[in-house]
């Protein structure tokens, strides 16, 4: 079964590599010229209402972390433990190979759906990796304290919680087919950051804040990667 799924993969990729990347190439262009151009207007009351969100859910933080671990059974861990690997690697190994998939079957719909959730999980993962290794937070498993910072650029995963890493790739990386397909696909990035907290990695605003990194950028990638339609002859933009 294993070599199986190797040939697949094998001859997926192979495949893949030989196309020239002129969708996506023009794509990145587009998304890059639209990030200079963009005159960013941020809507006052969704920012107080996130950032207000964020700081109280740092004030609950313990409270929050002594709730979950007195309410665990084996139900929730099961559940918990099998959607944790969609904000790891499985997440995108599953997104490669979704994105192959769709070169494969000439699904263009699927193809820029795909792309632009590689882009987004691009964008919001350096994102969080530099907050994490600015601000240094201790993870709750450390028992130092949901206001425990060690120091700037700390290299030790200990003290990366904030933002939560998992969070961020499981809602970059899904937001964009829950926008394009069905919003219950939601569930899955939503179970994600619960489980962060569930398995104590993480603190309730750390998991907030990788939500809504991932959600912010892949929603917006989405938003503009709308104007984009695929022909029969390329690619073609729409304003």
């Amino acid at each position: 079964m294993k070599k199986t799924v190797s040939l697949i993969f094998l001859l997926l990729f192979t495949h893949m590599f030989s196309y020239e990347f002129n969708y996506e190439k023009k794509m990145v262009n587009y998304d890059y010229n639209k990030l200079k151009s963009i005159n960013l207007k941020l809507d006052k009351k969704l920012v107080y209402t996130s950032g207000g969100v964020l700081a109280g859910s740092f004030l609950l933080d313990e409270t929050i972390r002594r709730v979950v671990k007195k309410n665990k059974n084996s139900f929730s861990d099961n559940y918990f433990e099998t959607m944790n690997i969609f904000g790891g690697d499985y997440a995108i190994l599953l997104l490669m190979g979704t994105y192959g998939s769709s070169i494969l079957t000439q699904d263009e719909k699927l193809r820029k759906t795909s792309f632009t959730s590689i882009e987004s999980l691009t964008v919001a993962g350096t994102l969080t990796l530099g907050v994490k290794m600015l601000l240094g937070r201790a993870r709750p498993y450390m028992d130092k304290g949901a206001f425990e910072f060690k120091s700037i650029l700390n290299f030790g995963t200990d003290y990366w919680a904030f933002p939560s890493g998992h969070s961020t790739v499981a809602w970059a990386i899904f937001t964009p087919y829950a926008e394009e397909y069905s919003k219950w696909i939601y569930i899955i990035p939503a179970s994600v950051s619960l489980a962060r907290v569930y398995k104590d990695r993480h603190w309730s605003s750390d998991v907030i804040a990788g939500g809504l990194i991932g959600f912010s950028v892949g929603y917006i990638l989405h938003k503009w990667n709308n104007n984009i339609k695929f022909t029969g002859n390329g690619i073609k933009i729409e304003f």
